[in-house]
């Protein structure tokens, strides 16, 4: 019924008043001249009908022959709105180009989607696919998924396991599977010691397998032997295996830091410019300076979950020049707490802190760490094949 609701709005349609006459004839008359009536009510001495527009046209030998006069009550549909807007032409291009434009649009990809990932980012995945043609402003019709997806599982070389891409109106779906990677096999076969990979005093030994060669309380070296793969058996022999377990030391762990007074960058001159965005096209409003360093940003129109593929880009453009020396003590001192700050992470990565002392001196940062550690390393043992 709404098509049919749809239609009569397109060609127009009236509702009509007969009066006088003979209405039952003149209904039986609108029937054999094939003019379409609904609505059809009578009031009192009066019918009240509605027909379209050229239906109405072509009633007049209905009236004469049934002798009723007709009266246009309303008038309803898109050639009635034409007529009264024929002397405004302008808003009736603006309601053609409009209606094209949305046809047009309509045939495009507006928004990209990403699905079933983890462990890769939506922008890799993105970046991929719109390689391959998947991004808004491309045709729907020029997008052949099956094709597109295979190249794309060939780019990520069995990252993803499934990837395939579903259009649904004007947004186009990305639904990939990430490969599980298969379990990393341990080898607990092939002959090995446990060397110290420090310097240090030996607080612990975990024996698994192996010959224990220190014991607690014992100082090393980095490079001595902590568990041997040369096994003793009780029979005197010797046989090769693969050596085990963790060996804990108290070691000191030295770090410091200072402020290098290089040189730094610091800006000279600066242009903001703002562009149009619209489906992959950029519109500049004033030319982009050609110097320095360029940095945009987008600012796209968007709902809840969606971002539409229209807005604005910001563009930065920065100068910078090469005589800047930092001459503030605080930012120096902050410079050096945050590098002695970075080392410290680094360096003491799995320790666990027995003892420190820290010292300061204007912005050099200078620390000594006892730390317990895990110090056993495996190194393989070679054996001569004859």
């Amino acid at each position: 019924m709404s098509i049919i609701r749809f239609l009569r709005f397109i060609f127009g349609y009236v509702e009509f008043c007969a009066e006088g006459g003979f209405p039952e004839r003149f209904i039986n008359l609108c029937s054999v001249y094939h003019v379409r009536l609904w609505d059809v009510k009578r009031v009192k001495d009066k019918l009240y009908a509605k027909t379209m527009l050229r239906d109405y046209k072509n009633i007049r030998e209905a009236v004469r022959r049934s002798g009723v006069k007709t009266r246009i009550i309303k008038k309803t549909g898109l050639p009635f709105f034409t007529f009264k807007q024929r002397k405004r032409v302008g808003l009736v291009i603006g309601v053609a180009a409009a209606i094209i434009t949305v046809s047009y649009l309509s045939t495009m990809i507006w928004t990209v989607s990403v699905s079933g990932n983890e462990n890769i980012s939506d922008e890799q995945i993105l970046n991929v696919f719109s390689s391959l043609g998947v991004k808004p402003g491309a045709k729907r019709r020029d997008i052949n998924a099956k094709e597109i997806s295979d190249e794309a599982l060939k780019i990520f070389d069995g990252d993803l396991s499934f990837a395939v891409v579903n259009l649904n109106g004007s947004n186009a779906s990305v639904e990939v599977r990430e490969s599980v990677p298969a379990p990393k096999i341990e080898d607990n076969e092939t002959p090995c010691n446990i060397v110290a990979s420090e310097d240090g005093v030996v607080t612990k030994v975990q024996l698994y397998s192996g010959q224990e060669e220190i014991k607690a309380g014992s100082a090393v070296l980095k490079g001595n032997l902590l568990i041997s793969g040369v096994k003793t058996n009780q029979d005197k022999t010797e046989s090769l295996v693969h050596a085990a377990g963790n060996v804990y030391a108290e070691v000191e762990k030295n770090i410091s830091s200072d402020f290098e007074n290089s040189e730094f960058c610091a800006p000279s001159r600066e242009k903001i410019r703002y562009a149009l965005y619209f489906f992959n096209v950029k519109i500049p409003l004033g030319g982009v300076p050609d110097y320095g360093e360029k940095y945009a940003v987008s600012f796209l129109a968007s709902t809840d979950k969606t971002v539409l593929p229209m807005g604005i880009i910001r563009v930065r453009a920065t100068e910078y020049n090469r005589d800047f020396l930092l001459e503030d003590e605080s930012c120096r001192e902050l410079l050096s707490a945050k590098k002695y700050t970075d080392l410290c992470r680094s360096e003491l990565k799995n320790c666990k802190i027995i003892s420190s002392d820290i010292q300061k001196n204007g912005s050099r940062l200078s620390g000594a760490y006892k730390c317990e550690k895990q110090i056993g390393v495996e190194s393989e043992i070679f054996v001569e094949k004859n």
